[in-house]
């Protein structure tokens, strides 16, 4: 199964303006390296999808998840 990129993600992160790095550093204790396993196709675990959608304002499918 391949691993498909999460474009949604990354064009909310985009639409602000921020770079991988100040995404994690808004999340406190979330790595770049992290973001960009994301938005790579990498699925966060449950209570970091939460805390994606309360940082974007947007619902799981909004972010593709």
């Amino acid at each position: 199964m391949a691993v498909v990129p999460n474009e949604k993600l990354k064009q909310a992160r985009e639409a602000r303006g921020w770079s991988q790095s100040q995404a994690a550093q808004y999340l406190q204790g979330i790595t770049t390296d992290s973001i960009s396993d994301w938005e790579r196709g990498r699925r966060p675990n449950e209570r970091n999808i939460n805390r994606l959608c309360a940082l974007f304002r947007r619902t799981r499918r909004e972010l593709g998840f």
